[in-house]
């Protein structure tokens, strides 16, 4: 789920768990007999249980709880809500340095990127029986977020559930590809430009990137000769 500021989380929290706490209700959602579904809310920091806030009317068909998901490993829940999926210091990976006497107890750095943010988004990923709701911000997106996007195919929806169209650009994967026009007509471009100028044709494949070379097009190379 995508909201557009760092402000309407919460309340896009508190509107699924509210559409969700209804469909319990209608019995469009079956309940677990002898106990009240559980939802977890997991945080990359404590900071983020302020999501939680008006959701204790809930409380009569759903069992909602917050934890850290350092916290969480072990732990279990019907549905989980991960927010905070974005980029940056206080994101998820998150960017913040470690201490430099734990890095002296720590093994030696792995080649993968961010290798120890993913096992914890690993983690995150299967505490729940049911399913998983991931929060993000636009314009500020995880790359974890980005690519599961772009590998696996998971869909990008509004606060409200509709489906966003979500081409992650092929070459920096850290943009959407959106729709611009120029005078040959319209064509997708990185939402990065110009730091990106990856360009895809409209009706082209998504995974056939047209991109212009890093120099720009040049005419073909013709030698020169003396007329004898």
């Amino acid at each position: 789920m995508t909201v557009d500021t760092e402000n309407a989380v919460a309340a896009a929290v508190r509107h699924r768990l509210t559409t969700l706490h209804t469909r319990v209700a209608s019995g469009e959602v079956p309940s677990v007999q002898g106990r009240k579904l559980s939802v977890l809310v997991l945080g990359r920091y404590r900071h983020q249980s302020s999501y939680l806030e008006g959701c204790k009317p809930l409380a009569d068909l759903l069992d909602i709880s917050f934890m850290t998901i350092h916290a969480s490993k072990g732990g279990e829940a019907d549905y989980s809500v991960i927010p905070g999926m974005v980029s940056g210091k206080w994101g998820f990976p998150s960017t913040i340095p470690n201490d430099p006497v734990l890095r002296l107890a720590m093994p030696a750095a792995e080649e993968f990127p961010k290798a120890e943010e993913r096992r914890l988004f690993y983690v995150a990923l299967t505490r729940a029986r049911r399913s998983v709701l991931l929060v993000t911000i636009n314009k500020r997106e995880s790359r974890f977020v980005m690519e599961l996007i772009r590998d696996q195919a998971v869909l990008r929806t509004n606060a409200i559930g509709e489906v966003l169209h979500s081409v992650v650009c092929p070459r920096c994967g850290r943009g959407f590809m959106v729709e611009r026009t120029s005078k040959r007509g319209a064509f997708l471009g990185c939402r990065r430009y110009p730091r990106c100028k990856t360009t895809l044709a409209l009706d082209g494949s998504p995974s056939v990137p047209v991109m212009k070379p890093a120099g720009g097009y040049r005419k073909p190379f013709t030698p020169y000769r003396r007329n004898r």
